[in-house]
């Protein structure tokens, strides 16, 4: 299961879920307030020349 990012509508509390995909999208803060599902990135990295190509193909 995947980690999720979510910030509090009420309070702005920023926090993290480990949650399943398809019950990603709304969260409760500990203040109670519903909390929306935060943009989040992550870092990845290739080995290999020919991946790119490869994926593009």
């Amino acid at each position: 299961m995947p980690i999720y990012n979510y910030k509090c509508r009420a309070c702005g509390n920023e926090f993290q879920k480990l949650k399943k995909v398809d019950n990603r999208m709304m969260d409760n803060c500990i203040c109670g307030g519903e909390a929306d599902l935060m943009p989040s990135t992550f870092k990845g990295h290739l080995k290999g020349s020919n991946y790119t190509k490869n994926v593009i193909e």
